[in-house]
């Protein structure tokens, strides 16, 4: 008697076979021994390799099962709706995110055509052709479009449409995948609005600031008194027809130069000592006799000797 154990699944040590070869006595003792043995190695090692075989099949198969039940458990816990469909459009499988979305259990949609359960705003076309493009093996991703409940409610959802393909490779079915984003639309929607209202609000003030200083420059082209201003770096900006009619000067010739140019140097030197004294620091004589008592927060008026372009000398304040 020959026999050979053969486990069936490793995780079940009690799961197995055991093969029993029974040869009778006046066989063995056969004159042709040889032979036999070489029968009986055959016959052992067939059955190894058969039992081997379908040890090979069993783990493979408990590891297929293991990885579908995880991957089940993932669908059916997903926030997102997913539709198992056939190449046909008929419901294969509905997950608990697409019941509570559509309003329909899995025993209501399985076995229905999802255009019996699943109303959208999506044109005839255009699901032809997304449909074409997923039996040729390719993923659609990001349809948007609107779609309505039992209840009769809607929502904004975008799609995402892969192929299923069974383990010869062979397309089987469709993996229809929806969110529901009708808040993202409302926050868009608010983003866009507030765009708006901001984009009015500069186009309102824009206008305010261009009235205004329309204002100013007709009120400083028209004034009766001389308006010149620089900036922090002494810099005149402005020179106004008023100074241009005091002075002899152009603005144009004027803008960008210091204001040294129309001023009495011996009178800017001597003010510039009485400053040095006053504040007890020295002030050179330039641009800053005339912004010292400003920047320190004091009263800044003064009577200057202006001297206009033709050289003739005039007394302002």
């Amino acid at each position: 008697v020959y026999t050979m154990s053969l486990p069936l699944d490793t995780y079940d040590q009690h799961r197995g076979l055991k093969l029993h070869i029974l040869i009778s006595d006046s066989l063995v003792s056969y004159t042709v021994t040889e032979r036999l043995k070489v029968l009986v190695v055959a016959i052992l090692g067939s059955a190894l390799l058969m039992g081997s075989a379908f040890v090979v099949y069993l783990r493979q198969r408990r590891k297929t099962q293991i990885a579908q039940a995880r991957f089940a458990a993932m669908v059916e816990s997903s926030n997102d709706a997913i539709i198992g469909l056939s190449l046909d459009g008929i419901v294969t499988s509905w997950n608990k995110s697409t019941e509570l979305l559509f309003g329909y259990s899995a025993n209501q949609a399985l076995t229905k055509n999802e255009n019996e359960l699943c109303f959208s705003q999506i044109s005839s076309a255009d699901e032809t052709f997304y449909q074409g493009r997923v039996h040729r093996g390719q993923t659609v991703a990001n349809i948007q479009t609107k779609y309505q409940q039992k209840n009769g409610n809607s929502f904004d959802a975008s799609i995402t449409m892969a192929p299923i393909y069974h383990s010869n490779k062979l397309g089987i079915g469709v993996a229809k995948t929806i969110r529901d984003i009708t808040e993202q639309k409302l926050a868009e929607q608010q983003i866009r609005q507030l765009n708006e209202s901001l984009e009015q609000q500069v186009v309102e003030r824009t206008e305010k600031i261009e009235t205004f200083s329309q204002l100013q420059h007709a009120i400083l082209k028209n004034a009766g008194i001389a308006m010149i201003a620089t900036d922090p770096n002494g810099h005149i900006t402005l020179f106004n027809p008023a100074a241009e009619r005091m002075l002899g000067y152009r603005a144009a010739e004027m803008i960008g130069q210091s204001p040294a140019i129309f001023h009495d140097e011996h009178e800017v030197a001597a003010y510039a000592a009485e400053l040095s004294a006053e504040f007890g620091e020295l002030i050179e004589p330039g641009f800053a006799v005339f912004i010292a008592r400003s920047l320190r927060g004091l009263p800044n008026e003064r009577e200057w000797t202006f001297i206009k372009k033709m050289a003739v000398v005039y007394r302002y304040i």
